[in-house]
């Protein structure tokens, strides 16, 4: 048998107030539903398991500003086997 009790627990979480272009440092409208942006994440798979820890996050307001940060991203030879696009809105 099991015996519960009533508690009040304060739970504390992180939630997202805004979303900054990693390239231009502009702020992404993401109450605008005729706009869009572009989320990446860039990983690698030759760690085995542990490979989620290679996982890297950007955000860009707009196509130029995704374009600029591939360009710089594989100039100098990255460190990654995908580099995934998804385009929100």
């Amino acid at each position: 048998m099991r015996n519960y009790e009533k508690k009040e627990v304060t739970i504390i979480k992180e939630i997202e107030t805004e979303i900054i272009c990693d390239t231009c440092k502009k702020v992404i409208n993401t109450k605008d539903r005729s706009a869009h942006y572009y989320k990446v994440r860039t990983s690698h798979a030759r760690w085995g398991n542990d490979s989620h820890e290679s996982a890297e996050y950007w955000d860009f307001c707009s196509y130029e500003c995704l374009i600029e940060h591939m360009n710089k991203f594989f100039e100098n030879g990255a460190n990654t086997d995908n580099y995934d696009i998804e385009r929100i809105g």
